[in-house]
């Protein structure tokens, strides 16, 4: 059953996760608007008119980085709906965003920046650097899909809604497998095997974990 429709603006985007050597390959937005700051995101794009997604991630990953590129897998399809108010452009209409993301090998080509495009500059980041980029919303999205978050290899996730400890056990086996820790450290095995808040991370973001724990509960 069909409901009202309403003006939106839509736009479909293809991207790749590239990893290599522990290294994830980024591309830097620039928004070339003076009161806009850029930030590091995925490299890939909008797709142009006949395109399939997977030529869409293709040609934006050359275009923006240099290299040629083979898609190992689909990863997922990402959705953004922003309301007018939130859109960089001014557009007096809602906006919603679709993303294909693939993972991609390197087959070829030589890091190049981008000219005169929305891009301006490639560049190979560890992932352990990530927590202290600015990086657009797409990148843990990216990430995640690709396991890399459940791997404790870079950001932190955290259970927002009570689940028994028998459902995590096996997701933080593999964080700690990986070399991420866990927090509350001695999380199972309690009296109330409900978990809540469960944080898991690379080790080098505990002390900020912490601290942002230790503000929110003197804020109380």
């Amino acid at each position: 059953m069909g409901g009202m429709s309403f003006p939106m603006d839509t736009r479909v985007g293809a991207y790749a996760v590239i990893v290599q050597d522990g290294a994830v390959l980024l591309s830097h937005w620039n928004p070339r608007h003076p009161t806009l700051r850029g930030a590091w995101s995925l490299p890939g794009g909008g797709m142009e008119i006949g395109e399939q997604p997977a030529q869409t991630a293709l040609r934006e990953v050359h275009e923006e980085t240099g290299f040629t590129v083979e898609l190992d897998e689909l990863l997922g399809v990402h959705s953004r709906h922003m309301d007018a108010g939130e859109r960089l452009d001014g557009r007096d209409r809602p906006f919603h965003a679709l993303r294909v993301i693939y993972r991609a090998h390197i087959t070829g080509g030589t890091l190049t920046s981008e000219q005169d495009g929305s891009s301006d500059e490639a560049r190979w980041f560890p992932l352990a650097a990530l927590p202290q980029l600015p990086l657009v919303g797409l990148v843990p999205v990216g990430l995640e899909l690709a396991g890399l978050v459940a791997a404790g290899l870079v950001d932190a996730t955290w259970t927002l809604t009570p689940k028994h400890e028998w459902d995590v056990a096996a997701g933080v086996a593999l964080v700690r497998a990986a070399g991420g820790v866990v927090y509350p450290e001695e999380a199972f095995n309690r009296p109330k095997p409900k978990l809540t808040s469960l944080i898991a991370a690379p080790p080098q973001l505990l002390p900020q974990i912490h601290e942002e724990i230790a503000w929110r509960e003197r804020a109380m």
